[in-house]
Formats: structure tokens, C-alpha cells, sequence
């Protein structure tokens, strides 16, 4: 029972985060289809990326802690 869960749960987990990666690809599909190769689109990369290299450490500290 307790095995069946774990899997379960463990298959939701893989689900979202192949969404996750095909909604990103899209989001970067449209983002060039609408705004091309531009300085602006690179300002917009940039300041997106700082965020998420922040949560990116965190979330590598929390696993690490936890495991």
C-alpha cells in the first residue's frame, strides 16, 4: 500500500515537471516568434534568469538539507 502511494505521488512529480518543461519551451517559442533576436528580448532573458538562479541555489540547499 504504502509503496503504491510513493509511486503514485512519484508519477505526479515526473507529470508536472514534463509540463513544466513543455509550457517553458513554449513560452520561449512565442517569446521569439513575437520579439525576435533583439536587446530588448536579452534584457528580458537576463532579468529573468537572475530570479531564478536565486531559487535555483535555494532549492539545491533545501534538497541537499534533506537529504
Amino acid at each position: 500500500m504504502r509503496g503504491r502511494r510513493l509511486a503514485r505521488a512519484a508519477a505526479w512529480i515526473a507529470a508536472a515537471t514534463v509540463a513544466s518543461k513543455i509550457l517553458g519551451f513554449l513560452r520561449e517559442t512565442s517569446l521569439a516568434a513575437r520579439f525576435g533576436a533583439t536587446s530588448a528580448t536579452d534584457a528580458y532573458l537576463v532579468a529573468g534568469t537572475i530570479p531564478m538562479l536565486f531559487f535555483a541555489t535555494v532549492n539545491a540547499a533545501l534538497t541537499t538539507v534533506f537529504i
